[in-house]
């Protein structure tokens, strides 16, 4: 048996398809780390059916589906397909290959096949167990698993040579028949207990089934006096009602004449009262007006009194302001003015004269200065010039070179400036789209991000729906399955009746027998209120004909199975809707006719017709009893289950025992099924709205990818395009710098370039200087005299422009203030005019209101004097109309009291024929048609003989007939299955012992051939040295743990703790080879289990693997070169694209050639490999 081919789809990094065949004995796995070639051993082992998701490295089931990379999206499933050579049978199938298929989704759907037919995982372990690739083998080994091989403790490492003997199979099924054989144990005592209590019950039940006979026989007996007893109330209550309603009649007839006439002085009444209320308005018109008018004279008074006040007050304003003119002097105020203004005048005279003589003096010392600094300056300039000429003389030369050299320099910036400032606008106008290109690559991705939050809340929101939805689909279902196998079993039946479908079911009879509450279909939120309808009815069965109906009686009567009642279609009369029954119809409150709310095959409408045609339902308890006078119907029945029947009687409150009925169960089974269907269309809305919110999720997540790379691109655009315009920037401002300083430059040598002239006589020029400098210290001291008294008469002259300004302002202020008094008196009379006319207008005012209220209290004496004549006829109509009302009501009494005695009658009647009903089956029409019973003279003491006789027996258990029956069957049968548990569990018991014999031999027989094997391939892999196994408790060889003592070559025994990393691995080799010699396993998968080995170790190892693979497989994932070369097929794992894993297969005929590569991998390393193939 050997692994044949390997197809992988979207498992972990193989996002691709990946089908390869292993045709070797020795394949090597190679390739560069993280290039997931552990993921390949993974893809095995998961297909093998390992259910642990962390030996896969994976958190969940969903984990190990690709989840996509930066190029691709992730996928939607994984599954693994492993193909085996089974010509030789080593699996336990007819078949000669063997493919095992494991599949599963993102949703949690998993998938399992073999063979391409679809199994459980159960089914594929079973398959694999003892084979060497069961859930406990040592196909599949990584470094973790043989360091694990020495560390775990010695009850683990059993688990390996359990594998190896095969009796993990055994274990199995000794786990399972133990199981069996506590279920068994569980099971008898249950029944035990159930007999004991079963048998207690035996005998007093015997007995009140005896008590039930004679109480059934003394029941039919005043079932017969009950019914001619009723039969004669019924007639003569129905007698009576006929002689009250003509009494009714006649009294409604004169109450309505009665009732006309206090209807007319009632409505003569009422219109004098609105011819009051039409006075009462006028009234409170009047008063009002009164109101306004008196209001209005008020403030007129107010007005003219405020008039007054205000021409007193302009009275004394003008006193006051003419009083304040005669006191003002404007014509003293002008003198002053004239006199400052001329001391002012003579002042500014003598001050011109002064400044005119200082001026000249000045003027004098200034010509002079300005001569002498003028010879001085040009005596410098002389001397400079002098000095100068010969410098300027040497460089006048060097000067008009430079010159020359800049102004070539200046042409050629001047020519460039105008490019670098057109690409420099080039530069700006890049810098501007760039910058626009990225802020809308921002913005949408900005967009996009709130896009995925709202995706991502969306499909928060559809799981929560599916998980709340499947949770209430799960309890409505649970609910569903509990009520159809209620109603399946036929619960709530009666004996008899479900006796006789059990008879139809079993072919005993042969007729179609429908129960009642089966045959018809009701509204949930009428259930309650059909099924206490129905009462005992709902168990009654429909039938075709009568002699169906005999043939069931006669079946009950011969197999002593109980009584049933029968509702043959033919015989049933639907009833008739009587005009009383419409009226009560009619009412409020009233929801309708009980067989009118059902729904049922037209073929038992009879049926139904005929126990519901005459039953009301009603709202509520008060409805009920507010048509409990009325007629027409039988019984009146609320929606919450309370009756008022048709005696009066009112049946109401709590069931002494929860439960419903088959109408409220299948009522309630249907509203389920509906609520499924919704939740199911919930839930597949739901699921589709997950999808799109996933599919929009990737999209968007894929979108912000792509934007996440333009915005990089963008950015690196911006910021080149931002670095090239910083660049051209520089260029230009440094171009301009160096333009400004060859011009400065060019000034400056500019006007640095003088003539010069001949050599320059200096003599005259300092006599000339001498001369003024004596003229000018004459000048000053003139000067100096005539400052003197400029400034004395300039401080007379400031003192007297003051007083004239000081008394204009006076003059000034007076003359203002005059002429604000003068306007003012103009506009006192106007004022006063007006103050005047509307103390006039006031006055007249006052005198309007005075006449408008005088007319007022005219008008309200006239509405007075007619309210009180009206109220007078108001009384008078009111007392005939009393007295109208009392004729009535005393005509009401009558027909009240009629109406009493029939109701008292009709009570009667209603009870005899709700009893005729409800005891012999009897509507109101055939009982008033029936036969009158022929009664004896004592016929109600016999009756009340009868019932003390039932009274005395007490609370008889009617259904104690029925149920002492039950018991004996039960007892029977309880006491049969506990023979058969008994039997089982002997048996049970029995294959254990089997069981445990067997494990016993072949472990025993296997740890043998396991110590021989570990001895040998110890002694290889270490090159001497000895290893030993042995139990860890020989005494107990089913649970005893496996001990390994090793002695390594050259040194003493030593615990397995003390050994190096690389002694460890050796060791836990050995274990494993030796396993694989005595129970070869057809393929074995090694993840780097050299990697901690060395040279010539690994060597040995090689070796080891390269002998075991004649008769084995061997996958092993290895860097080391020894090992690679061995290999007779290498398998190349490289990631050539980033996060998905690519495989190349390789063989190499030539073993020259294999050696050369491994040469070169040894020498580039191990991440080598995948290209060299």
């Amino acid at each position: 048996m050997r692994l044949l081919r390997v197809r992988i789809n979207g498992f972990k990094t193989f996002a691709e398809k990946t089908e390869f065949t292993l045709d070797g004995g020795f394949i090597a796995v190679v390739g560069p780390n993280g290039c997931g070639k552990s993921n390949l051993v993974d893809a095995i082992l998961w297909g093998l059916g390992e259910g642990n998701s962390r030996h896969l490295r994976a958190a969940t089931a969903q984990d190990v589906i690709f989840g996509g990379s930066s190029r691709r999206k992730a996928v939607s499933l994984a599954e693994v397909h492993l193909t085996f050579d089974n010509s030789d049978g080593g699996l336990p199938i007819g078949t000669s290959e063997v493919t095992i298929s494991r599949r599963v989704t993102r949703g949690g759907d998993s998938a399992y096949a073999i063979n391409r037919v679809d199994c459980r995982l159960r089914d594929i372990h079973d398959l694999l167990a003892d084979s060497g690739l069961g859930r406990s083998g040592y196909a599949i080994v990584g470094q973790k698993e043989i360091d694990q091989a020495l560390a775990a403790s010695a009850e683990d490492r059993r688990a390996w040579i359990d594998e190896a003997a095969g009796v993990q199979r055994y274990r199995a099924r000794k786990t399972e028949s133990l199981r069996r054989l506590a279920q068994a144990k569980d099971h008898l005592q249950r029944i035990e207990d159930i007999l004991s209590e079963l048998e207690s019950q035996r005998e007093p039940l015997r007995e009140e089934a005896e008590v039930a006979q004679r109480y059934r026989s003394v029941a039919d007996a005043l079932r017969e006096i009950d019914l001619g007893l009723w039969l004669h109330e019924l007639k003569e209550a129905t007698r009576e009602i006929d002689v009250q309603e003509q009494t009714i009649a006649s009294s409604a007839r004169a109450a309505a004449d009665q009732a006309r006439f206090a209807d007319e002085i009632e409505a003569a009444a009422r219109r004098l009262g609105e011819e009051i209320g039409d006075v009462e308005s006028d009234l409170d018109t009047i008063r009002s007006l009164q109101q306004a008018n008196l209001s209005a004279m008020e403030r007129a008074e107010a007005e003219i009194r405020l008039a007054d006040e205000r021409l007193a007050s302009l009275d004394q304003l003008e006193c006051a302001l003419r009083t304040e003119a005669e006191a003002t002097d404007l014509a003293q105020l002008q003198k002053e003015l004239e006199d400052a203004r001329a001391e002012a005048e003579e002042a500014r005279s003598q001050l011109e004269v002064a400044e005119s003589t200082h001026s000249g003096s000045g003027s004098t010392v200034k010509g002079l200065t300005a001569s002498l600094a003028e010879k001085e300056s040009e005596l410098r300039a002389a001397r400079d010039a002098e000095q100068k000429r010969t410098r300027l003389l040497a460089t006048a030369q060097h000067q008009q070179e430079r010159s020359n050299l800049l102004r070539r320099e200046l042409e050629g910036a001047q020519r460039g400036l105008p490019d670098l400032v057109d690409a420099l606008d080039a530069a700006t106008s890049e810098l501007d789209q760039a910058q626009a290109a990225l802020n809308l690559v921002l913005e949408r991705k900005s967009t996009l991000e709130g896009d995925i939050a709202a995706a991502r809340k969306k499909q928060d929101q559809s799981a929560e729906i599916i998980r709340g939805a499947s949770h209430r689909r799960a309890v409505l279902d649970g609910r569903r399955r509990g009520i159809e196998a209620t109603i399946a079993a036929h619960e709530g039946m009666t004996q008899g009746a479900r006796a006789v479908i059990e008879a139809v079911e079993k072919g005993l009879l042969k007729d179609h027998y429908l129960p009642v509450g089966e045959a018809i279909e009701t509204p949930v939120e009428l259930a309650q209120a059909i099924e206490v309808a129905l009462g005992a009815a709902v168990n009654d069965l429909i039938v075709d004909t009568d002699v169906a109906a005999k043939r069931a009686v006669e079946y009950l009567k011969s197999n002593r199975l109980g009584r049933a009642t029968f509702q043959p279609i033919p015989l049933m009369r639907a009833s008739v809707v009587s005009p009383d029954l419409r009226r009560v119809l009619a009412e409020r409150g009233v929801v309708g006719r009980a067989s009118d709310l059902l729904s049922y095959d037209e073929r038992v409408r009879p049926v139904v017709e005929s126990l519901l045609g005459r039953v009301v339902i009603v709202d509520d308890l008060d409805v009920a009893l507010r048509l409990a006078k009325s007629s027409g119907w039988s019984r009146l029945v609320t929606l919450s289950g309370e009756v008022v029947h048709g005696s009066g009687a009112v049946t109401g409150g709590t069931q002494a025992k929860a439960g419903i009925g088959i109408v409220q169960r299948k009522a309630e089974l249907a509203s389920i099924l509906a609520e499924l269907d919704d939740m199911e269309a919930e839930v597949e809305r739901a699921r589709l709205d997950a999808e799109d919110s996933n599919r929009s999720y990737q999209e968007l997540i894929q979108h912000v990818d792509a934007l996440s790379a333009e915005e990089r691109d963008a950015r690196k655009s911006f910021d080149e395009a931002k670095d090239f315009h910083r660049t051209l920037q520089n260029e230009r401002q440094e171009l301009e710098r160096s333009l400004q300083k060859i011009q400065s430059e060019l000034s400056q040598l500019a006007d640095a370039n003088v003539e010069v002239g001949d050599a320059l006589d200096l003599a005259p020029l300092e006599e000339e200087r001498d001369r003024l400098m004596q003229e000018l210290a004459a000048a000053r001291e003139a000067a100096n005299r005539a400052g003197s008294e400029l400034e004395g008469l300039r401080r007379n002259h400031e003192a007297a422009t003051e007083r004239a300004h000081r008394a204009r302002r006076r003059m000034e202020a007076a003359t203002e203030t005059e002429e604000k008094r003068g306007r003012r008196l103009e506009l006192l009379d106007p004022e006063r005019a007006a103050v005047r006319e509307a103390r006039a207008r006031h006055e007249e005012a006052k005198a309007v209101a005075a006449t408008a209220l005088a007319a007022a209290d005219a008008r309200l004496a006239q509405a007075q004097e007619r309210r009180k004549d009206l109220l007078q006829a108001s009384l008078e109509k009111s007392e005939e109309a009393r007295a109208a009302r009392a004729n009535l009501q005393s005509l009401q009494d009558t027909s009240m009291q009629a109406e009493i005695a029939r109701a008292r009658w009709e009570t009667k009647r209603a009870n005899a024929a709700q009893r005729l009903i409800e005891d012999f089956s009897l509507e109101m029409d055939e009982a008033l048609a029936h036969p009158t019973v022929e009664l004896p003279a004592d016929a109600a003491s016999t009756a009340a003989r009868l019932r003390r006789e039932m009274k005395s027996m007490g609370v008889v258990n009617l259904g104690a007939i029925e149920a002492y029956e039950r018991l004996s069957e039960r007892l029977d049968e309880l006491t049969a299955q506990h023979h058969d548990v008994s039997e089982g569990a002997e048996q049970v018991r029995a294959s254990i012992a089997e069981l445990d014999k067997l494990t016993r031999t072949r472990f025993v027989d296997t740890f043998g051939l396991v110590q021989t094997a570990f001895s040998k391939q110890f002694d290889r892999l270490f090159g001497g040295g000895s290893g030993e196994l042995r139990l860890s408790d020989p005494e107990n060889v089913l649970e005893s743990g496996i001990e390994i003592d090793v002695t390594l070559p050259g040194k003493k025994r030593q615990p397995l703790g003390l050994l190096s990393g690389g002694e460890r691995s050796l060791c836990a080799t050995a274990f494993l080879f030796s396993l694989l010699e005595v129970k070869p396993s057809p393929l074995v998968v090694l993840d780097e289990v050299d990697a901690p080995l060395d040279g010539r170790n690994v060597e040995r190892f090689a070796d080891l693997l390269r002998d075991f693979s004649e008769a084995m497989q061997f996958i092993v994932i290895t860097h080391n070169p020894s090992t690679i070369e061995r290999a007779d097929v290498w398998l190349g794992v490289t990631m050539q694209e980033p996060g998905v894993s690519t495989l190349v297969p390789a063989r190499f005929a030539d073993r020259k050639v294999a050696a050369e590569l491994v040469e070169r991998v040894s020498k580039k390393g191990p991440e080598s490999a995948p290209a060299l193939i």
